[in-house]
C-alpha cells in the first residue's frame, strides 16, 4: 500500500498544507507550542525555513496527496545534530505512513550532510504514540526533564 507514498522536499506550493497539517487539534497537542498559528505568521516563518540552510522540510504524498511532513534543523545546542519534527495528518496516522517518511527522509538528509550526525527528538512524555514510534525506530533515550524525553540516533 505504501508503494504509493512519495516523499520530495518541500517547495512553497506546500504551505498550506504544512501551516493545515500544523494547526490540526491532535497535532498541536503534542507540539512545543500548542496553540494556532496563523497563516501570515506560518508563510513568513515557511518561506524563511525554506531558504535557511539549517532546515530540511520533507513532504510526503499519498496518491498524489499531502499527508504528512518532516522537519530537520540544525540543533543550536549540539553540534553535528539535527532536532526532528515529523507529523501525519490525523485520518492517516497509523498505517506506516511517518516509518517510511523517516527512513526516506533520512537519506535524503544524509545526502545533503555528507558527515556522521544524530536526529535529536523531543517528545512530550504523554504522547506515548511518538515513544513508542522513537524508540520502535532505534531511537535511544538520551535525557528527560518534567515534562520531555530527549531520544538520538546517530546516522
Amino acid at each position: 500500500m505504501l508503494k504509493d507514498l512519495l516523499i520530495s522536499e518541500a517547495k512553497e506550493i506546500d504551505a498550506k498544507f504544512l501551516w493545515e497539517l500544523r494547526n490540526e487539534y491532535s497535532i498541536r497537542l503534542m507540539s512545543k507550542s500548542t496553540e494556532l498559528i496563523d497563516w501570515e505568521t506560518h508563510k513568513e516563518w515557511f518561506l524563511n525555513a525554506l531558504k535557511n540552510d539549517e532546515s530540511n522540510i520533507y513532504v510526503a504524498f499519498f496518491k498524489k496527496e499531502p499527508v504528512a511532513m518532516v522537519r530537520y534543523d540544525l540543533s543550536k545546542n549540539l553540534k553535528k545534530s539535527f532536532e526532528i519534527s515529523i507529523a501525519v495528518k490525523t485520518k492517516f496516522q497509523g498505517i506506516g505512513i511517518a516509518k517510511k517518511l523517516l527512513q526516506e527522509s533520512m537519506k535524503l538528509l544524509a545526502r545533503k550532510v555528507n558527515s556522521n550526525f544524530q536526529i535529536i527528538s523531543i517528545v512530550k512524555k504523554i504522547n506515548s504514540r511518538s515513544i513508542k514510534f522513537f524508540e520502535n525506530s532505534g531511537f535511544v533515550l538520551i535525557n528527560q526533564s518534567k515534562e520531555l524525553f530527549y531520544y538520538s540516533l546517530k546516522i
